[in-house]
């Protein structure tokens, strides 16, 4: 079973990101966050294996966190989930250990491929 916390702001994201892994009975949604500071904490209580984030946020951003969680819990995939595709952003989020990203702007399929 993949144990999956899901990060984002928006609580609209959250929901959406949740359905789509409620329709794999191989994932299991193990927590959501709606800042990086919160996702922190409870990344550390359940241990994920992967965590889906947004890079922004207020406070604590995307990268930020990922590149905490990369270092605090080394064996759990980060996968960014953004609207922002620059290379200097895409460049700052491979750096802080995310594994893959998919753009908001695409569809669920692909959203599920990279998960």
């Amino acid at each position: 079973m993949l144990r999956i916390l899901i990060v984002d702001d928006y609580e609209i994201v959250r929901h959406g990101v949740r359905a789509l892994a409620g329709a794999n009975p191989n994932w299991e949604v193990c927590g959501e966050a709606h800042s990086g500071t919160s996702a922190y904490a409870l990344a550390m209580r359940t241990k994920p294996d992967l965590v889906i984030l947004d890079l922004s946020m207020p406070g604590l951003g995307g990268i930020s966190l990922a590149r905490l969680l990369h270092e605090d819990l080394p064996e759990t995939m980060l996968l960014a989930f953004t609207m922002r595709d620059d290379a200097d952003t895409v460049k700052a989020e491979l750096a802080a250990g995310v594994k893959d990203y998919v753009l908001k702007s695409e569809g669920e399929k692909q959203l599920a491929a990279a998960i």
